[in-house]
């Protein structure tokens, strides 16, 4: 039997290592394949994998030093040297750590003698570990390496990019084939890396069905809303970091309000997700006079629960997205989206079909859809009934498991 070796370095069971539990819980795999698992060992991580892996196959946590400046708030005057001191200790140690972790991964994979590696990365560059791996897969021999890429790749616009150049190339080499999960991601890749068409794919991810009851909607519209089940809720579900725009859909909602206070008077806002500016954003929902309507559920593990309570979601994003997970949990559930020209996501969202499309960062275009949608029930099913039926004929986990299993014994057969 084969065997395939998944390996990710990722703080946190994020947007692109949700694939990772479909290809290591899944039965049609496990049959046809031996799997080892790896990951770069966090705490967080270890948590997040135990409650999300339920199969028996190998999991081996790895250790390596980071090589970053530890962050770390200083005392002023001396807090402005905190940043400084993060980049010159990630370039003095970029390349003796690159070294190591290729010779280190040269022993592991020439131990192991996996047929495949399938490596999962954030983005390009992304982590350190994950080019050092395939790399080193190629030098120990592993004859098939699978690069996932799972965000826009970074151009070489900076120094540090710039001193990657020749790592890439190196990278480019030992990979044999580059996933991303769009067309727009891959041809972003293909461009930056100069990649030949033999070498680049897209995979659109996929995720499990899921059974929710209507008569768990109305629960949880009641219990959430006891004095006001007539609301219209509008979710939106990610990392609460600059590139998700969460500031330009708070700016959108305060123009309804100005705008159409009828409208305000129903509606709710449930920001759900947690992050670095979650504060930030509080305190920017206060002065904007806002912050009545709107809930900061933080990090929850009823998601999607949430989202289904929800009229619809918006992502607001303004970069580096792909191909976001939450969209298909939304179109799964058969909820509208709202969200932008950005990256993957007018390859899941049909606007004016499945939902509406806006430029990102324009607030003004935010508002007029979501006003659109709150003034329109019917159009709100509509839109959601069609969402479903699109994610049913493309999105499911079927559909790209199987897409991964023709790469696979299509790479195994060119071997033989």
């Amino acid at each position: 039997m084969s065997k395939i070796l998944y390996y990710t370095d990722c703080p946190f069971f994020g947007g692109c290592e949700n694939m990772l539990p479909l290809f290591l819980n899944s039965e049609r795999i496990k049959n046809k394949y031996e799997i080892v698992f790896c990951y770069r060992y966090s705490v967080e991580y270890k948590n997040d994998l135990e409650k999300r892996i339920v199969s028996d196959i190998p999991v081996i946590p790895l250790t390596f030093i980071s090589g970053t400046w530890p962050k770390k708030n200083f005392i002023p005057p001396f807090n402005h040297i905190s940043k400084p001191l993060q980049y010159l200790s990630t370039g003095i140690t970029r390349l003796p750590l690159t070294f190591y972790e290729i010779f280190w991964f040269i022993r592991f994979f020439k131990k192991l003698s996996p047929d495949i590696v399938h490596l999962n990365n954030g983005g390009y560059p992304a982590a350190r570990t994950v080019r050092s791996a395939a790399i080193a897969a190629r030098l120990a021999g592993v004859k098939s390496v699978i690069m996932v890429v799972n965000n826009m790749a970074a151009g070489y616009t900076s120094l540090g990019r710039v001193i990657d150049a020749i790592f890439d190339r190196w990278v480019v080499h030992s990979v044999t084939i580059f996933i991303t999960a769009s067309k727009s991601a891959a041809t972003r890749l293909q461009s930056v890396l100069r990649l030949p068409n033999k070498k680049i794919k897209f995979i659109p991810n996929g995720i499990e069905p899921i059974e929710i009851y209507d008569n768990r909607n109305k629960n949880i519209r009641i219990k959430q809303n006891p004095c006001r089940s007539c609301e219209i809720i509008i979710s939106v579900v990610g990392l609460l970091v600059e590139r998700k725009g969460h500031r330009f859909l708070l700016d959108a909602i305060k123009i309804i309000k100005d705008n159409n206070p009828h409208l305000w008077n129903h509606l709710k806002l449930w920001v759900i997700g947690d992050g670095e500016l979650r504060q930030s954003l509080e305190c920017y929902a206060k002065s904007l006079e806002i912050s009545e309507n709107i809930v900061f559920w933080g990090h929850r593990p009823d998601v999607l629960e949430k989202l289904f309570a929800s009229d619809f979601l918006v992502l607001p994003s303004i970069k580096d997205e792909d191909f976001p997970f939450v969209i298909l949990e939304a179109m799964l559930l058969g909820k509208p989206v709202i969200s932008t020209y950005v990256a993957g996501i007018p390859e899941q969202v049909e606007d004016g079909k499945t939902g509406l499309l806006v430029q990102p960062g324009d607030a003004l275009s935010l508002s007029k859809a979501i006003s659109e949608l709150c003034r329109d029930p019917k159009l709100i099913k509509k839109m959601g009934e069609a969402g479903k039926q699109r994610f049913e004929s493309n999105f499911t986990s079927d559909i790209s498991l199987k897409s991964y299993l023709d790469l696979y014994d299509l790479l195994l057969c060119s071997l033989k």
